[in-house]
């Protein structure tokens, strides 16, 4: 819980974003960090259904730091929010109560297999969240690349301009001499 407390409340930076992304930082932490009431003794881990809210807010929060004032901070703290939500699902092993905690497996034999089988389903979901993982990467390594090639298609707009602008102050160098030549030429003739 301090993890979380120190991804979303203690960041050393105070950038500007939008009210509405700020609400989505608010709700995983309250989706993966419920306040624990007082009937319930054992902090269990947010279930599924929590999880597949935070991926939906995070989805949204991806769309709206391309929308923030500070879109390096947005996106900074998009991030954190995908790898806190990541490595929560990833420490709650996806455990949905089938682990009955006992040395005998589920069909009261003594070889242990519903504890075998729980932990390969264990192991499946979270190679699917690893798998999530991945093509987050590939899916911000994507969106590195087209932004490095738009800006280098816009270095080459400004290269294209600025050499247009020397092209016309030269014009405009010439012109004023050319200027200048004919009113000193009119003022010799009207003396």
């Amino acid at each position: 819980m301090s993890a979380l407390a120190f991804h979303t409340n203690d960041t050393p930076f105070a950038p500007s974003f939008t009210p509405c992304f700020e609400n989505y930082t608010a709700e995983i932490s309250g989706l993966l960090c419920p306040a624990s009431s007082s009937s319930s003794s054992s902090s269990s881990p947010p279930s599924p259904l929590k999880f597949e809210q935070c991926r939906q807010i995070l989805k949204s929060m991806r769309v709206e730091a391309r929308n923030c004032p500070d879109r390096v901070a947005a996106v900074k703290r998009y991030k954190e929010m995908s790898c806190l939500v990541d490595s929560a699902e990833l420490r709650s092993g996806g455990n949905d109560g089938n682990y009955d905690g006992g040395g005998e497996g589920k069909d009261g034999g003594g070889g242990g297999r519903g504890r075998v089988e729980d932990v390969n389903g264990r192991m499946a979901r979270q190679n699917d969240v690893l798998e999530n993982l991945k093509a987050t990467v590939a899916e911000m390594e994507d969106v590195g690349t087209a932004i490095t090639g738009e800006l280098a298609q816009n270095r080459e707009l400004l290269e294209r301009t600025k050499g247009r602008v020397g092209l016309v102050n030269e014009n405009i160098t010439l012109a004023q001499k050319i200027t200048q030549r004919m009113t000193d030429r009119i003022g010799k003739f009207w003396k």
